[in-house]
């Protein structure tokens, strides 16, 4: 087996498997409880905390704990709702994942007006564009620090410098970016919200986190309890939080490390696919993304039957987000980059994590390129038959 969907999720390192397992045979008790093991227990929260606050860059009592990067980025487009004033406008990238869109939508019903700011061919957020649109009417940016599905990196300098300058709150969904290129929310041009997830950087999944620059402008979505300072009820998932605490301090220790992997797997993966495939091209800026992710378009195929194909040769990839791969619609990411339809949907991405080898990546090219040969072959013969 070769995985290469790690941008989907990625399977937990041995350190923080060990430091789950161990957890999970231990005597634990609720982080509310008064009792030694609810101060137990209530320690190890508050270490995951510090552990995850410190890869972002931000004081522990500003990050939340909550169970996904979707409900993070769910609460952070409601900030919206706290600004007053005339600000009833929300912006958001037209390559946003699905949770941001989806979290805009009923905020558009209730009176607001939720805007599409483009992207250039690139990927990159259009800042010429951005920056017409937002004015003393916008409440809310949301702009991802990293394309889930291509791995563009946003300019998340500038999204911030312009949402600023206008009054307006800057939001930055950056599950695809921590740990893959660092996080300093204390910069001067930085996002008032981040959102951030556990299983991205091979910790649980069942565990995100958003930072806020001040707690004030949340509204909590779960009520029923004072945890995560009031905005978050229900018992903390522990065992997410550990693992996620695991996961983001080793990933923070060996960030430079990881990323060399990472980008020497995906490059020479790339490498053998184009030169063996000269048609195969790469969507996306090539230079400015991550290093883990290779989004390939394939000419004359359905990308559906290739990741068929590969499956049966044992190895995993995928189209698009997997948040939204059971949707018969192409990738909207790939069509708001000016793609059409039929090269959105001959498209896959390959996207790599620590668990991974130079060797698998050299097999996983081979695959690839057998692969994609058989089925063009196949398709030409029934063309022809």
């Amino acid at each position: 087996m070769i995985y290469l969907d790690n941008n989907a999720t990625t399977f937990l390192s041995p350190t923080v498997r060990s430091r789950i397992g161990s957890l999970i045979a231990a005597p634990v008790g609720n982080p509310s409880s008064p009792h030694r093991l609810g101060q137990e227990a209530r320690a190890l929260v508050e270490k995951a905390r510090d552990q995850v606050a410190a890869a972002l860059g931000a004081p522990s009592e500003c990050v939340l704990f909550v169970a996904s990067g979707s409900e993070a980025n769910a609460m952070a487009i409601a900030a919206a709702q706290t600004c007053g004033g005339d600000r009833d406008e929300i912006i958001v990238s037209a390559v946003e994942h699905s949770s941001v869109g989806a979290n805009a939508a009923p905020l558009g019903r209730s009176g607001y007006v939720v805007r599409e700011a483009p992207v250039v061919g690139s990927g990159h957020i259009d800042l010429d564009r951005l920056a017409g649109m937002v004015n003393e009417r916008t409440a809310i940016v949301s702009v991802q620090s990293v394309n889930n599905e291509t791995g563009v990196v946003q300019p998340v300098e500038a999204v911030a410098e312009i949402s600023h300058r206008a009054g307006a709150l800057y939001h930055c969904d950056a599950a695809q970016a921590l740990g893959k290129i660092p996080i300093d929310v204390g910069a001067r041009h930085a996002p008032d919200l981040l959102s951030v997830t556990a299983h991205k950087i091979h910790g649980p999944t069942g565990c995100g986190a958003l930072y806020a620059r001040d707690l004030s402008l949340l509204q909590p979505l779960v009520g029923g309890g004072d945890q995560e300072q009031g905005l978050r009820g229900g018992t903390e998932n522990l065992i997410g939080a550990v693992g996620f605490g695991a996961a983001a301090a080793e990933r923070v220790r060996d960030l430079a490390a990881v990323t060399a992997l990472l980008a020497a797997c995906r490059d020479s993966f790339e490498h053998a696919v184009l030169a063996a495939e000269p048609g195969v091209t790469v969507n996306g800026d090539r230079r400015h993304r991550v290093g883990n992710t290779s989004n390939l378009r394939f000419p004359d195929i359905d990308g559906d039957m290739l990741i068929a194909a590969l499956d049966d040769r044992g190895l995993y990839c995928s189209q698009s987000s997997a948040c939204t791969t059971a949707r018969p619609t192409p990738s909207h990411v790939l069509i708001a980059m000016g793609l059409s339809e039929p090269e959105a949907y001959a498209s896959l991405r390959f996207s790599f994590g620590v668990l991974n080898t130079q060797e698998e990546a050299e097999h996983a090219a081979h695959c690839v390129v057998d692969a994609y040969r058989d089925l063009v072959d196949r398709l030409r013969r029934i063309g022809a038959a």
